[in-house]
């Protein structure tokens, strides 16, 4: 069945935070998909797979010792994850 996909949240221009919808031809809402593990959705991929799964986009925050690289020694970094979601 064909499907338009979108993504809604907020913070374009970089980082974002949002969910993934999916309606029918129709223009009914029939899914919606959110990242798994208190992530949320970023803006830039969705993917709905031959399996019916989707590939989304989601990021998480850590703090790296950069000093190494000439940088500073508590430096926030942003680490891309990829989740696939079965629902």
């Amino acid at each position: 069945m064909p499907v338009l996909t979108f993504w809604q949240g907020t913070g374009l221009g970089g980082l974002a935070s949002g969910t993934d919808c999916i309606y029918n031809d129709h223009y009914q809402q029939i899914a919606t998909v959110s990242a798994g593990n208190g992530l949320s959705s970023d803006g830039h991929e969705f993917l709905i797979t031959p399996r019916n799964t989707a590939l989304i986009l989601a990021y998480t925050t850590a703090t790296a010792n950069l000093t190494s690289i000439g940088g500073p020694p508590n430096q926030t970094v942003i680490n891309g994850v990829v989740q696939e979601i079965d629902k």
